[in-house]
């Protein structure tokens, strides 16, 4: 699709499936829902505007987590979305990652998790900058400015000083491929 196909704009952050069919498209200019013919764009959470969306997911049947710059948002979702908790964030989120119910989100410096109860923890790492985050054979892994971590019952470990390791791959939990910015 373009945008002469009626895809809102051409820039978008994210794309994701929800369990309903519908695809979800996170933008700078907001979120849309495409049911296979249309766009609808969600602008509104709560009494929130919102603009760039960086990230959505779903969190179960009915609840998803939305985030912009500064904000994690907690929503139902009818015919619009409810707020059901707000948080501010230190950074934009980069990656998001679910294991045995629990979501995991970065940003620059933290980890956020959800459980299946939605309650929120935020535990600010003290491993350096996160690049990059995926779940692989139920533990976390987490690429930084200075090597890879593992992040398991709430301890982090380093496993590796590859410093440039920018991107992470897990092959149905058989292999993690990890993906360089130098032949380093």
């Amino acid at each position: 699709f373009t945008i002469d196909d009626g895809i809102p704009q051409s820039s978008i952050n994210q794309i994701v499936q929800d369990s309903t069919g519908f695809i979800w498209l996170s933008t700078n200019q907001g979120l849309y829902r495409f049911d296979g013919s249309t766009f609808k764009k969600f602008n509104k959470i709560g009494n929130n505007n919102i603009s760039v969306v960086n990230s959505f997911t779903q969190l179960n049947n009915q609840n998803y987590a939305i985030s912009d710059m500064w904000n994690l948002y907690i929503v139902s979702l009818d015919n619009k979305f409810s707020l059901l908790y707000k948080y501010k964030i230190n950074h934009q989120i980069r990656d998001i990652t679910c294991i045995n119910g629990n979501h995991y989100f970065t940003t620059e410096t933290s980890l956020l998790t959800i459980d299946e109860n939605l309650k929120v923890e935020i535990v600010e790492l003290k491993i350096h900058k996160i690049l990059s985050m995926t779940s692989f054979q139920n533990k976390l892994y987490l690429s930084t400015e200075k090597g890879l971590f593992t992040y398991h019952n709430s301890k982090s470990r380093k496993i590796s000083s590859q410093n440039n390791i920018i991107t992470m791959y897990n092959d149905n939990n058989k292999i993690l491929y990890l993906g360089t910015d130098s032949s380093k």
